[in-house]
């Protein structure tokens, strides 16, 4: 069964698409690893496809196919108006399989034999409609709804990556059938020597409206001033907010990020809408205590081994943290936090994706 494993669109370490392409990339080599693949896969991709990644895949009898045009927001929707059916027609390929959420136009007329699965990650692009309309521009908005929605209406499957996400497809957009939750795979990294010097809490996020900064610092600042010994707060992935007691860190590796989580004395995660929610799960591989959001996904995902506050509310979020930390009998179920660890695998996340398509049988 011949499968375009469409990576075009994604570039490592470049803006929104971050997430997908560590999806991507973890999903295909966990997909070549498989001893009973009957798939044959070809990747589109990119001149930014990682080489050795691309040879070790190559190795495994993975083909690729290298698109001679970098997506730009020109090659992006060409690319998902005529460039990915008219490689399915060439290639001939049996299914068309997209990691980032997104069907092409034009694929069951000019591609008929093949059939689609599509990943959606989230719906996060409609939450910004209805709160922050035009946040990225009215084309951007106009380019990623309209895809999602022509998406989850015409893909012959979908993959979810929650339950959350795929109520979530059924609330706005109508599908209820055809759509399968199949969680990620959180990859568990070591940790080295503690990055800051003392102790301190740990956050990760953005400046993004759905990441919810604003509370974070609110609530900080008002746990540090009725506390008489504050802790200082580092957020990773912000700017520095010029908040008396944050420490703001950007670009750091993998190996660092998991060396703040692990000795942190507290990690806090508070957005407003996730479609999975990798931070709280990175955390607790370290039994770090978490406090998140109390959000449906993150209640899912997470399985109760948080505490869990309403985003909304700075004073409440205040009030746990002070709370948590000066509670020294707290302490992490390691047994059940490696028992909840065992569910995210990309081997598991691949060998569920894999059936799914082998269920297609990839012909119409």
């Amino acid at each position: 069964m011949l499968v375009l494993f469409d990576f075009f669109e994604l570039t490592p370490g470049k803006g929104k698409s971050i997430g997908i392409n560590n999806y991507a990339i973890n999903l295909l080599e966990a997909l070549a690893d498989r001893p009973d693949n009957i798939c044959t896969f070809i990747v589109a991709c990119n001149s930014s496809f990682d080489k050795t990644r691309m040879q070790n895949l190559q190795s495994k009898g993975v083909l690729f196919h290298t698109v001679k045009y970098n997506p730009s927001i020109l090659a992006r929707i060409f690319w998902n108006r005529l460039g990915a059916a008219l490689l399915s027609r060439k290639m001939k390929i049996n299914l068309y399989f997209s990691p980032k959420g997104f069907l092409p136009h034009g694929l069951s007329f000019l591609c008929k034999q093949a059939s689609s699965l599509v990943v959606i990650h989230d719906l996060i692009p409609f939450w910004y409609k209805d709160r922050f309309p035009k946040y990225f521009g009215l084309m951007e908005e106009l380019f990623i709804l309209g895809g999602l929605e022509y998406s989850v209406k015409y893909s012959d499957s979908i993959v979810a990556i929650s339950d959350f996400t795929a109520a979530d497809i059924a609330r706005r957009l109508g599908r209820k059938s055809g759509i399968e939750t199949v969680y990620n795979g959180v990859p568990l990294t070591a940790a080295d020597k503690n990055l800051y010097e003392g102790d301190y809490i740990f956050s990760v996020g953005s400046s993004l409206p759905h990441k919810n900064l604003e509370t974070l610092l609110s609530a900080y600042s008002i746990y540090r001033s009725v506390t008489a010994n504050p802790l200082p707060l580092v957020i990773c992935g912000v700017s520095d907010p010029g908040v008396e007691g944050v420490l703001a860190v950007k670009g750091i590796s993998d190996f660092q990020l998991h060396s703040y989580y692990a000795h942190a004395k507290l990690f806090i995660f508070l957005p407003h809408i996730e479609g999975f929610g990798f931070p709280p799960l990175e955390a607790l591989s370290h039994h770090t205590p978490v406090l998140c959001s109390d959000i449906p996904v993150l209640r899912e995902i997470t399985k109760g081994l948080c505490t869990y506050v309403k985003p909304d509310c700075a004073d409440s979020v205040a009030l746990m943290i002070g709370s948590l930390l000066s509670d020294h009998n707290l302490e992490q179920d390691s047994i059940k936090i490696s028992a909840l660890l065992s569910e995210y695998s990309w081997r598991n996340c691949a060998e569920k994706i894999s059936n799914i398509m082998q269920k297609m049988g990839g012909v119409k």
